[in-house]
């Protein structure tokens, strides 16, 4: 997962009751920042690396229960964290205007994602298949990657409007 999530999916939770709702259960996603992305992309491009191989780039292993308590702990506000199956959680993002599929109508979306791609994307959270683990953040720029609690400190004023 990147970072874009932290954009949007935290004040879409603020608006519609402060239900972190998902269908990815208690899986896991290695989540990366864009700020490292183009750190290792930069390093990549100074010759660092091996020629020809490709690269696992990625940071904290968390799973969404996490990310809502920190948000939550950001804010200092309650969310609760309501674990939905697929269908469900497709119908509700229906509910607050998000269409099902791409060709639908995007007018009343608060974000610009799909139902049927927010479910396979956090589906794949669910099977842990996003849980990919490399240290190449660290071998090629030197640092650890942020953590997503970094990244909450950075975007929680875009969270809340006045």
């Amino acid at each position: 997962m990147n970072e874009n999530y932290l954009l949007g999916y935290p004040k879409m939770v603020l608006s519609t009751g402060n239900r972190w709702r998902s269908n990815a259960g208690e899986g896991r996603a290695t989540f990366i920042a864009k700020d490292d992305s183009a750190r290792v992309a930069a390093a990549l491009l100074l010759g660092k690396g091996q020629n020809n191989m490709a690269y696992n780039v990625t940071g904290e292993s968390i799973s969404e229960r996490e990310i809502c308590k920190l948000v939550a702990e950001k804010l200092r506000i309650d969310i609760e964290y309501v674990p939905l199956d697929d269908e469900a959680f497709i119908v509700w993002m229906e509910s607050i205007g998000i269409p099902r599929d791409m060709s639908g109508d995007f007018s009343r979306a608060p974000i610009p994602w799909s139902g049927t791609v927010m479910a396979t994307n956090k589906g794949s959270v669910k099977n842990n298949s996003k849980d990919v683990k490399a240290d190449t953040v660290k071998n090629l720029t030197g640092r650890n990657p942020l953590t997503v609690r970094d990244l909450v400190n950075v975007y929680a004023d875009t969270w809340v409007t006045a």
